[in-house]
């Protein structure tokens, strides 16, 4: 939502502040709200804001990191993993946590989510070239859209870093970053119906995608209850032990 309010044709001030605060909130609720703040500012450049509002969100997004960065410091550190140093691996890492989605039936079809993750961002950036030329492009829905993608890309460049090393690109497929991977693909799917709309293969796409989707969940379903319910059952013994 902070996004939302900052890629507009309305410039008022109020909107500036009130993204803030919610990327604030992000930032404190779960590490990646961090590139929110980052995003955001990239946004007021190219939007070509205030001075003041830029020199405001950079000003508060940089005392807010730094408010992190010490906050996380004060808890016990994480030496379990370390900092992916191969390229080609970190690349594979990202794009599997945008192809996640493709990988749904207990994990044999896990190319399948890496070629997703790289066609995924192939069309969005396709699309997005073709329509940046026109005057209103930074305001529009394509922009807005597009950096939700960049918001969830950047978040799988961090996991893959993080959490690849040294125990390979399997953390990439687990369950809990599957969901960055169905808005990414929501991303997509929305951006070509717009760019195609109305045109009849905006019909044929929504066709195929309708039940596609609900395959996938079925799928996911199948996959994953196990995952679910061997944690439930670990919480609750954990919860009783302590």
């Amino acid at each position: 939502e902070a996004l939302n309010l900052l890629i507009s044709a309305r410039k008022e001030f109020w909107r500036c502040g009130l993204a803030f605060l919610l990327a604030f909130a992000a930032t404190f609720s779960n590490g990646n709200g961090l590139l929110v703040l980052i995003i955001g500012f990239g946004v007021l450049l190219i939007q070509r804001a205030e001075k003041r509002q830029i020199f405001l969100w950079l000003l508060l997004s940089t005392i807010s990191i730094a408010g992190y960065i010490w906050a996380k410091s004060l808890g016990i550190p994480d030496h379990q993993y370390g900092i992916q140093t191969n390229p080609v691996k970190w690349l594979l890492g990202c794009m599997i946590f945008i192809g996640n989605y493709g990988d749904f039936v207990s994990g044999s079809l896990r190319n399948l989510a890496v070629f997703l993750g790289f066609v995924l961002t192939a069309v969005l950036l396709l699309i997005n070239f073709l329509q940046i030329r026109k005057a209103n492009y930074f305001t529009s829905l394509y922009f807005k859209l597009s950096a939700f993608f960049l918001f969830i890309l950047m978040t799988g460049a961090a996991v893959a870093l993080l959490r690849t090393e040294p125990v390979g690109l399997e953390a990439m497929y687990l369950g809990r970053y599957r969901h960055y991977s169905a808005l990414a693909v929501s991303i997509v799917y929305i951006t070509g119906l717009c760019y195609l709309y109305p045109r009849r293969q905006a019909k044929w796409l929504f066709y195929f995608a309708l039940p596609m989707s609900i395959l996938v969940v079925m799928l996911s379903y199948y996959k994953d209850w196990g995952y679910r319910y061997m944690d439930n059952q670990r919480f609750f013994t954990d919860a009783y032990n302590m």
